[in-house]
Parts: C-alpha cells; sequence; structure tokens
C-alpha cells in the first residue's frame, strides 16, 4: 500500500476518517493524501451580497487543510509523508478523479447516521463513493478510532465472491494486521442446507485463499444488517468487508442495498471492496 486518500469537510466524522487514515499510514508507511472539496455558495438574500473570489475562496480552504496537516505531522512527529488538495466541484466526482489521479490504494472517508429522506434520496458522499470507486473504501464515523483487526468479518456471497478479484486488495489489507478472517455467508432461508453448488464455491475460495487463517460461518436471519452487527459483536471483529454491487436508479429508491445499510449502521469501520 502506496497511498491513502483522505477526503475531509473538516466535519466531526470526516476528522475521525483522517485521524484513521493517518494511523493507517503511520503504519503502513504509506503516503497520506488529504484532500477538500468546496462549492461557490449561492446567495440566499435579494439584497446586493459582495461575494469572495474563487481564489479567495480557495486560498482559505487550503490553509484550513494545511492547518490539518500540520496538526497531524506534529502528532507523528513530521514522519509522515502528506500532501494536501483542494477542488471546487461536486464532492464525490472530484473525490474520485483524484483517487485516480493520485493512484489511491485506499479511500477512508468519513460516515455519520442519516434520515430516510437523507440516505435514499440525498444519499452520501462516502456510500456514493462505495459504489463508484474501484479502489477500497474504508468508512469511520465519529466514535471510531483505530485499532488493529484482529479479526476481520467478510460478509460474503459465496458465487460472486469466487469468481471476482475482489480477494486479492483483501488479503493484501488483511496481511498488514495479521488478522483472522471470518467469511460470513447469511441467508433469510432458515432451512436452506449447503448445497454442492455452495460447496463448490467455497471450494474456489479455499484454493484462493490457501493458508491464510480463516473460518466459514453461516447465519440465517430476515434482517441482515442486525445479524451481522450482532456477529461482529460476538466475535469481537475490528472490520466489516462487502462488496458492493452496481443497481439501477429506481432499486436504490426502492430498496436501501445491505452495503449501504450497513455503513450507516455498522459498529466498526466498514471496507467496501468493489468488484465489478
Amino acid at each position: 500500500m502506496k497511498t491513502i486518500l483522505a477526503p475531509t469537510d473538516f466535519s466531526p466524522a470526516a476528522a475521525s476518517a483522517v485521524n484513521y487514515a493517518a494511523e493507517l499510514c503511520y503504519r503502513t508507511g504509506s503516503r497520506l493524501v488529504l484532500m477538500h472539496v468546496f462549492h461557490i455558495p449561492v446567495p440566499s438574500s435579494e439584497f446586493p451580497v459582495v461575494m469572495p473570489s474563487i481564489n479567495d475562496l480557495e486560498e482559505g480552504h487550503k490553509k484550513h487543510l494545511q492547518t490539518e496537516a500540520e496538526r497531524i505531522q506534529s502528532k507523528y512527529h513530521h514522519s509522515l509523508s502528506i500532501d494536501t488538495i483542494v477542488r471546487c466541484g461536486m464532492a464525490v466526482d472530484e473525490i474520485t478523479d483524484v483517487a485516480k489521479e493520485e493512484k489511491a490504494d485506499l479511500v477512508v472517508a468519513g460516515m455519520q447516521g442519516g434520515g430516510f429522506v437523507e440516505r435514499r434520496l440525498l444519499g452520501s458522499v462516502t456510500t456514493t463513493l462505495m459504489q463508484k470507486l474501484h479502489c477500497p473504501v474504508l468508512s469511520v464515523d465519529a466514535e471510531q478510532q483505530f485499532t488493529p483487526p484482529d479479526k476481520i468479518v467478510v460478509a460474503c456471497d459465496l458465487e460472486f465472491l469466487s469468481t471476482t478479484k475482489v480477494l486479492q486488495p483483501l488479503l493484501e489489507l488483511r496481511r498488514l494486521f495479521n488478522s483472522h478472517l471470518l467469511l460470513l455467508h447469511i441467508t433469510d432461508n432458515p432451512d436452506q442446507a449447503e448445497h454442492a453448488g455452495e460447496a463448490a464455491e467455497k471450494l474456489k475460495i479455499e484454493l484462493k485463499i490457501g493458508s491464510v487463517p480463516h473460518s466459514w460461518h453461516t447465519l440465517s436471519s430476515e434482517d441482515f444488517a442486525i445479524a451481522l452487527n450482532a456477529f461482529v459483536a460476538a466475535e469481537q471483529a475490528g472490520w466489516v468487508v462487502m462488496m458492493p454491487r452496481k443497481h439501477n436508479w429506481l432499486s436504490r429508491l426502492l430498496k436501501e442495498s445491505h452495503t449501504t445499510e450497513m455503513a450507516y449502521k455498522s459498529h466498526v469501520p466498514l471496507l467496501a471492496v468493489h468488484a465489478e
């Protein structure tokens, strides 16, 4: 891992994510790229208002971001390599462009809860990045502090996991902490027994994982998020890994994806490894 991108809007959740990203960089020797996206404010008054120029706005945001970089550097005694980038535009688009330009190996972004309208209609920058970016995205909320994940729960679709390259970045991240992988399959059918097809997919995954410490688990529940959170708590796992798939806008509106739901509800950092 060479480069970790941490976008921030200076909110408590983003600050937590930046701290998390800095700790990852410190432990892995990676370069930290701090990024902030701003937009031009639209006057809400009917009276004439003197607006600052784009250059003035940009300079103000650059100073704010540089202060954040200096705070982090002082914490790690100037041992981190930190770059700062400020862009004007739409957050998701600008972060996506910078992730490609900087060849980010991981994006660490803040996450906070939201109501029905915010989640279903407006969405969030972090959950959109999980769907859009091709590099892994780690979501961290304001209450989460860095702890090496001794156990990582992988909520997996067996067929999907065995036929994609998703295991490669997952195994690389796991190797950093020598974590034990808990491969979890959640079904809403309590009477479903493992059939020959599932056994074959497990064998494919076993061959890819090799000697990496891991174990298989199956749960039956009609509520995916509750079952997954309960399993994570029982196992005292440090991370959850999920593999988001692309959905059309109507599907996203009518039914929240498991990855998006867990991004809002997970009690530990959630790593989304894009598999498509």
